[in-house]
């Protein structure tokens, strides 16, 4: 017996066992345990991540809004990181972002790699997306930012 409890990865496998067991005997009483006592939610704490599916329907940069001039994302802070997610299907669903609404700063091809982007040390507050030429929509776009 002194084995299993000198190899670590024994240890884990005999603790994961006896839980899986405990569980099985007593249901999810254990899941109600509080691992960090303490810690509660924070609903007013200073929010630094954002995340929004976006539908994108429209062929120009801006074309969303009634002055035709207006982002479709507008983060509230600062980011230091984004996340942007292609959910269609197809390759007729093709979207492409602005950070300025004029250039085309990249594409989004959901048959490709370039589905997802991830952008590391990036300031972003302003996107704006259009479909492709030769693509169809809507498409939707999940959009995830975090800041410090």
């Amino acid at each position: 017996m002194g084995w299993i409890i000198s190899c670590p990865a024994h240890f884990v496998f005999i603790l994961c066992l006896f839980y899986s067991i405990l569980n099985i005997v007593y249901g999810d009483v254990l899941m109600a345990t509080n691992i960090f006592p303490g810690i509660v939610k924070k609903p007013h704490a200073s929010r630094r991540d954002f995340f929004q599916k976006l539908s994108v329907i429209a062929t120009d940069f801006g074309s969303n809004s009634i002055d035709g001039y207006q982002p479709d994302i507008a983060i509230p802070f600062t980011t230091n990181g984004l996340l942007l997610l292609n959910e269609g299907t197809s390759s007729t669903q093709v979207v492409e972002y602005s950070f300025d609404g004029i250039t085309v700063h990249g594409e989004m091809d959901p048959t490709l790699l370039s589905k997802g982007l991830s952008f590391d040390n990036r300031i972003v507050c302003l996107m704006w997306f259009r479909v492709k030429t030769g693509s169809t929509g809507p498409v939707i776009i999940r959009i995830e930012a975090w800041g410090n």
